[in-house]
């Protein structure tokens, strides 16, 4: 069992500063391999590109030997990172947020902390967080084949006209692309034993659930597991989806819950929307959004739009803002606002950080015009996102390096032009043409 070193709850103010509440209330499977949970954190930003990075909470072995989920949350791993972060230690699986608070003040944890009212310090699992298969129907270009089977067309393409394979995707790309080049097929969902543990623990011991992708409403492990949880009027239900199937099979599913969260993945707006999250429509996107709203009753969705902030979308996210802000005015369901600012992996060729002062600096502006005019659903993550803008207009970098990065950006972004009959410089802000056009 878990000795406690500090008082059973305690205020925020009490906690030392490397605090987080998730390893006490929250566990993520983003992986699932031959059946069986294969990356297990307490939640999915532990992510850091470490050469065990597959698994930063060293539970393989608990699971491979029988373990159950709840096992390895009461495991001695876990009360080794609760003892460090009550601790005033920063436990090196968490480098991920000690890097963005570095840059930005803020992270995943601050923001989770930011929540309570009262610090939680008892180890008692409530919320879930998984990824449980590759099913999707988009083709993202910040995305990989382990998140999306539908980019494995891409990757028989770009095999076939004998281009370099994005590097973002190159770590992904292994046997399963020959065995499913059309990317039709699952191969990571968990098996039946597994399914049934998840079901289980809603029934018994969970208060929130999420799914993430892949895209959720396209597997038929969701579905599975979805449908078969004995008491959803009790329970919320997390989802981040791409928010392509908001269709009245998803809307009559997630009305028996308690309450929803439903976190939308999009990067931009109009002809940006549509580069980066090919190969669905901007306007469908809308009438999915409004058709949400309007057959969700009040006080029961919680709606997030969510960014991946590139070179691509550094000019048109705050459009995405606006839109966000001008559905806010009159809605009794409003939109909250985030954004991921640095793009995994890590020193991805997509991060703005590489790109130009002068683009920066007219990004940095906008998005403090955006800040201003900001909200209470929308102030925290404009606040974080004009912060690493900030960060990157004053960053200097060793110019070789920022030369290559640069030119990994220039042959990933006309890689994905080439296969798919698309051009950069027809659809993107004319300024970031611009950009990538100098490299």
């Amino acid at each position: 069992m878990y000795l406690f070193l500090l008082y059973t709850t305690i205020n925020n103010s009490m906690i030392h500063d490397t605090y987080c509440s998730y390893p006490f209330d929250s566990m993520a499977v983003k992986r699932w391999h031959n059946g069986l949970a294969h990356r297990i954190t307490p939640c999915c930003n532990m992510k850091n590109g470490r050469a065990d990075d597959k698994d930063p909470m060293h539970v393989k072995d608990l699971i491979d030997n029988g373990a159950t989920l709840l096992d390895v949350f009461h495991s001695k791993q876990f009360d080794e990172l609760r003892d460090n972060l009550l601790n005033g230690v920063k436990h090196d699986a968490c480098e991920y947020c000690w890097r963005l608070e570095s840059k930005t003040g803020k992270s995943p944890r601050t923001v989770e902390i930011s929540k309570l009212k009262q610090a939680i310090t008892t180890p008692k699992l409530d919320k879930f967080d998984t990824m449980l298969d590759e099913n999707c129907n988009l083709r993202c270009r910040m995305c990989t084949p382990a998140c999306s089977n539908s980019l494995r067309k891409d990757v028989t393409l770009i095999k076939q006209s004998n281009l370099t394979m994005p590097e973002y995707m190159a770590p992904a790309v292994g046997p399963r692309e020959n065995k499913d080049p059309t990317g039709v097929m699952s191969f990571n969902a968990p098996d039946d034993t597994n399914q049934k543990q998840l079901v289980e623990l809603c029934n018994t011991h969970l208060n929130e659930l999420k799914f993430t992708g892949g895209e959720p409403t396209t597997s038929a492990t969701f579905w599975k597991i979805v449908d078969n949880i004995e008491r959803p009027q009790d329970m919320i239900l997390n989802i981040t989806t791409n928010g392509t199937k908001f269709n009245d099979k998803f809307i009559n599913a997630i009305k028996k819950f308690k309450s929803n969260k439903i976190t939308v993945s999009i990067d931009g707006t109009h002809k940006t929307y549509e580069y980066i999250r090919y190969p669905f429509n901007w306007r469908k996107l809308e009438q999915n959004v409004e058709r949400l709203c309007n057959k969700m009753e009040e006080g029961r969705l919680d709606l997030m739009f969510c960014s991946v902030l590139t070179i691509y979308n550094v000019l048109n996210i705050r459009n995405l803002i606006d839109w966000i802000h001008q559905h806010n005015i009159d809605t009794v369901h409003p939109i909250h606002f985030n954004c991921i600012v640095d793009p995994h992996p890590a020193d991805s060729c997509l991060d703005v950080k590489w790109a130009s002062k002068e683009l920066l600096d007219i990004a940095h502006k906008n998005i403090q015009v955006a800040l201003e005019e900001s909200s209470n659903h929308t102030v925290m993550h404009i606040t974080r996102l004009r912060d690493y803008l900030k960060w990157c207009l004053e960053a200097e970098h060793d110019p070789e390096y920022l030369n290559q990065r640069r030119q990994r950006l220039l042959m990933d972004t006309t890689t994905f032009d080439k296969i798919r009959n698309q051009s950069y410089e027809n659809i993107l802000n004319p300024q970031v043409v611009d950009f990538i056009k100098s490299i």
